[in-house]
């Protein structure tokens, strides 16, 4: 019994310390790219010349997209070789929106269009697919139909730069946050995931968010397990004597 008891002591505290680290806020704007920082992320193998689902090289690679929610925000950050700062207008290398759902539940409810030069948050009612079928893990690419939602610097904010992957191939990468509000949500209490994809569909990435339980949740829990481990050992010594 005892025994039992201090392992769901010693699960109760692991759960205690990773969800105090999964609400550490991303420094989203120190001008340096950190996959670590956030608490749900997806990494490409970063190999140049395989790319999943297709083939394509570096300037289709998505290598890293991470997503935390702190602070009543939900931040994400995105490297890749597409280019977002003067994105392609034509051809399989153009930019998709950064797709979230909310509630993890295949809706992408909202997209982030990052491509063009006036920057909006879309509540999507219809999106497009990637070009080629056979690529249609990577959907979906951009918002079709929708209306904005919230204002820059209120409901959304991001910086746009470039830098290096592993290999020393240029890259560009994006770091920001949203106001779970503006993604219709008055507190964080379920996932969110993400995806982004090119035209063609050669690559994505796709990260999911979940909820974790409050410190202060888990320690009353870890409380109530400490009084029943301590009568359990009370109740053990008796029985002994």
């Amino acid at each position: 019994m005892i025994k039992i008891m201090k392992i769901l002591l010693l699960s109760v505290v692991t759960v205690i310390l990773t969800g105090m680290n999964s609400m550490a806020t991303p420094i989203w704007n120190d001008s340096t790219f950190n996959i670590s920082e956030y608490s749900s992320r997806f990494s490409e193998d970063q190999n140049t010349n395989y790319l999943d689902p297709g083939y394509g090289g570096q300037p289709y690679d998505v290598e890293y997209l991470g997503l935390s929610v702190a602070d009543g925000k939900l931040y994400f950050g995105l490297q890749t070789g597409v280019n977002l700062i003067s994105p392609a207008i034509t051809g399989n290398n153009q930019p998709g929106d950064l797709a979230f759902d909310i509630g993890n539940d295949g809706s992408w409810d909202y997209g982030l269009r990052i491509w063009e030069s006036s920057a909006s948050l879309l509540d999507a009612s219809d999106w497009l697919d990637v070009r080629y079928p056979q690529h249609d893990i990577s959907n979906p690419w951009r918002v079709d139909s929708g209306v904005a939602s919230g204002n820059m610097g209120v409901d959304f904010n991001f910086l746009k730069r470039t830098g290096t992957d592993g290999f020393g191939n240029g890259t560009f990468w994006i770091e920001g946050y949203i106001d779970i509000a503006a993604l219709g949500l008055s507190s964080f209490d379920t996932a969110i995931a993400s995806n982004f994809t090119m035209y063609c569909g050669n690559d994505n990435g796709k990260a999911v968010v979940a909820p974790v339980p409050e410190p202060a949740t888990m320690l009353l829990l870890g409380t109530g397990l400490i009084g029943i481990a301590g009568f359990g050992r009370k109740r053990f010594k008796k029985n002994k004597s």
